[in-house]
């Protein structure tokens, strides 16, 4: 041999030629693929924006049904939509220069109440459709950090708030949020040191039937915490996903049942870090684990929610991941930030929004 490398029997030199020509081929077939993924991908999912540029970060949600949604978020921020997401009426009523309301709950088109995380906390309440707006409970603690609440029903409630003197604030209400009353110490889940939770989405809490309870936490441990009676005792479990930092852990927890849950988190100032960030449960939240040689989402991710027994969707800063296989495997469907996200509890529509923008996922069937 003379050492001379020949392609499809050409003389020397002619090869470059060649795979300049195949180069240039390969590029366009590369391109007419990514078109047409492209393409699939659009009509398969689509996001609606509906309200772009508000001066709002938005944080809390609540779909009543396909019309009716209300939201929270910083400036002291209300905002509620009577025709599914396509106009808004917002209104702020706290002081907007450091109120961040990050959680909500309404009931129909009058009942809702809100969750101000601090300076001071405060659960405020409406009945008329937020014409006026009623302090049901403040803290008398400087130090008081509430990161979410939930509602087992229109009377029974449970808000948590970041630990004091080494215990997590527990509060809980059996008369629809007109008044509060604060778990003894004695009784309250104990934290280890530098563990706090998360007010990323509201969801951060969850509750399941027959007084059943979640919470998450993130800082210096990612545990999940565990009530089987309104919240009068606890138990914590290891869920082994990123802490060590007060920006890393666990930001959203949700359950189809009592049994099976998923757990989505990482590290807020890291969005584009996936490792260890999420995990699943099989038992009710008693052990968790990280799938192994599996998808994960693609990021940071700050709220999840369950759209039937396999399907769940996570948002976070840098995209929306879904997943069809009950949260192993995560696909991103959309680059589009947003920080929280819920489905209509009497109807089809999700609903997400973030830093001044609220919007829809369309999932075609």
């Amino acid at each position: 041999m003379d050492g001379e490398k020949h392609i499809f029997g050409l003389k020397p030199g002619e090869d470059t030629f060649v795979k300049k020509r195949m180069l240039r081929m390969s590029k366009l077939i590369a391109l007419v693929l990514t078109l047409s993924s492209s393409l699939l991908f659009a009509q398969k999912y689509q996001v609606i924006t509906d309200t772009l540029g508000y001066d709002c970060g938005f944080r809390g949600l609540c779909a009543v049904n396909n019309k009716l949604v209300w939201a929270c978020g910083s400036k002291g921020t209300v905002g509620k939509s009577t025709d599914g997401g396509e106009t808004w009426k917002f209104q702020k009523i706290l002081d907007s220069t450091k109120s961040e309301i990050r959680d909500i709950e309404a009931w129909d088109e009058n009942n809702a109440i809100v969750l101000s995380v601090k300076d001071p906390a405060q659960i405020l309440k409406t009945t008329d459709g937020g014409v006026t707006w009623k302090e049901v409970y403040t803290a008398n603690k400087f130090e008081t950090f509430l990161n979410g609440f939930a509602f087992w029903d229109k009377n029974r409630g449970i808000a948590y708030g970041d630990p004091i003197h080494g215990h997590f604030e527990i509060l809980t209400t059996t008369d629809g949020g007109e008044t509060w009353v604060e778990l003894a110490k004695e009784h309250s889940p104990k934290a280890t040191k530098n563990e706090a939770g998360f007010a990323a989405s509201g969801t951060g809490i969850v509750v399941g039937k027959k007084g059943k309870v979640w919470f998450a936490t993130g800082g210096n441990a990612s545990h999940v915490f565990v009530s089987n009676d309104y919240g009068a005792t606890w138990k914590h479990h290891e869920t082994h996903m990123t802490h060590g930092m007060s920006s890393k852990g666990i930001n959203s927890l949700v359950f189809v049942d009592d049994k099976i849950g998923v757990a989505v988190g990482g590290d807020f100032t890291a969005p584009d870090i996936s490792e260890k960030n999420y995990s699943v449960t099989t038992d009710g939240g008693i052990s968790w684990h990280i799938p192994d040689k599996h998808q994960h989402p693609s990021g940071y991710r700050s709220c999840v929610e369950y759209i039937s027994k396999n399907t769940f969707v996570a948002v976070g800063k840098n995209g929306i991941d879904i997943s069809y296989d009950g949260g192993y495997n995560w696909e991103i469907v959309s680059h589009q930030g947003f920080l929280t996200i819920d489905e209509a509890s009497k109807g089809t529509t999700i609903f997400l929004a973030g830093t001044q923008v609220i919007g829809r996922l369309i999932i075609q069937k």
